[in-house]
This record gives C-alpha cells, structure tokens and sequence, in this order.
C-alpha cells in the first residue's frame, strides 16, 4: 500500500528501493514465515513522507521495521510524533558508517538496531562467533534517556538496544527480482538486514502490551548473546563501551544478538 493506506498509486519503481523490499521481506518470512506482512510504500525519502508510512504501518500491524535513519537534525523533534506508539515495536536500523548517532534511531520510544559480523566456527557449545559490525551505527545522542537505561558515560539515549548480523561480508542470501545487480541471488548486509530480523523476532514473541517494547531486552539480558570484542570506531578508554563491544551492555550491539524470543517477550 501506499503512504496514505491504500493499495492503489504506489510509487514509481525504483532499483535501489526494490532491493531493500527484498531484503526487508526476506528477513521478515524468513525469520516468520507464518506472520502477515504489509508493505507500505512511501511517495518520497523525505522525513515527513517517511512518518507518514509509519504512521500507516503501526494502524495495520503491531510490529513495524524501517530500514532507514539518517542524521540527526535542527528541527527532527516537529517529527517525533511519527514514532512515538506506546504497545507497537517501532524498530529502527542504526546505520551503517560506523559510530554515530542517527534520526529517529535515537529516540527512546524505539528500538534502535545494530549490527554484528557472524561467522561459524568448529567446536563445541555455540557454533557461531559474533563480533561488533565495523559498520554498526550506534553511540551517545542528545535525546532524553530512557528509565531503562543505565549506563553512566552517556547523559543522553545511547544508541543501541539490541543487534544482528549485518556484516555484508557475512550477509544474508536474498532474492531481488528488479535484479538490480547481475543476477537475482545476491549476497547483502547492513543495519537493513539486522532491523527486520529484530522486528520478527518480537513478533514471534507475541503481543508487546501497552508498554514501550524498546524497554524489553533490558528486563531480559540473560536471553542474548553478549558481543565482547569488535568495535565500530575509537572511544576514550573512560567511554570504550560508547564503540568498542564488552562484557555488558555496549552502543553498538546493545544487550546482544536474541538467543530466540524470550528475550524479546514483555
């Protein structure tokens, strides 16, 4: 559908759009393969046409991925009104150009998504490792701080919450049907690819309630794997946990990867 809810006057195609439907759809069946999922086009990348589709998005289901962010701006605040759904998960990727901050990831009423590079190995216990995407957004913003969160080195929302692979050199097998590259197969990564992961997870962990899901992996960090080593950035030894991952909660990867729903679960 488009921005407005209806399921005529869509967009015109677009190469680079498609390739990031396919990938969100991807993620979402592969990661829920029983979930509904509704699509909704927007008319532009612009901040408010952009809303506009959350808004829409957040009538029809209860758990909605965006697979976008951006700088953060003078003026973002007119627009946070877009986000803000108390009992739906508004999730949001962090970025992919290492530490920063980023609109509306950093707000405290969503999710906000980072990234991981995950790759097997031998042995026993867990088959795989995971450490901090170099490419991860995530950091130390200026948005007022959630009760949930508890780390001391940053006043303002620390950005993220939680994370998932999005390496592109570890990346996740997706078919893109505009074949905007040499054939439909392609390998891809990115905080785009984390974001949906996340947004399935939740839904398979069922209705999120009246409350800000945002708060929900901080009531259940035993349920992650914590990501102690890779960094997307450098950070003042006094602030390492702002870009470099730790025992612990660090900006990057949040709590961690899920280690299934439970962790996700109000």
């Amino acid at each position: 559908m488009n921005q407005n809810g209806r399921s005529g006057h869509l967009p015109k195609a677009n190469a680079q759009w498609a390739e990031e439907i396919s990938l969100d759809l991807d993620m979402v069946s592969a990661i829920c393969p029983h979930c509904h999922i509704v699509l909704v086009e927007t008319n532009s990348d612009f901040t408010n046409s952009l809303g506009t589709g959350v808004n829409t998005a957040q009538r029809r289901a209860r758990f909605v991925s965006n697979s976008w962010s951006g700088q953060p701006f003078r003026g973002s605040s007119s627009f946070n009104h877009f986000f803000n759904h108390k009992g739906k998960v508004i999730a949001f990727a962090s970025g992919d150009h290492g530490s920063a901050v980023a609109y509306p990831t950093e707000l405290r009423f969503v999710t906000a998504v980072g990234g991981t590079r995950l790759v097997h190995r031998s042995g026993k216990g867990r088959k795989w490792a995971e450490t901090v995407w170099n490419g991860t957004g995530g950091g130390c913003s200026g948005a007022s701080k959630p009760s949930w969160q508890h780390d001391r080195k940053c006043h303002g929302r620390t950005e993220n919450d939680v994370a998932a692979v999005a390496d592109p050199a570890t990346g996740v097998l997706i078919f893109d049907s505009y074949k905007t590259g040499t054939e439909p197969w392609r390998i891809v990564g990115g905080t785009s690819a984390a974001t949906p992961i996340i947004t399935a997870i939740y839904a398979l962990a069922g209705n999120p309630g009246p409350a800000y899901p945002s708060a929900f992996p901080y009531r259940h960090r035993g349920k992650f794997f914590d990501i102690k080593s890779g960094s997307n950035g450098n950070c003042r030894p006094v602030r390492r946990y702002l870009c470099h991952g730790g025992k612990g909660y660090d900006a990057p990867t949040g709590v961690g990867t899920p280690n299934g729903w439970s962790g996700l679960h109000r």
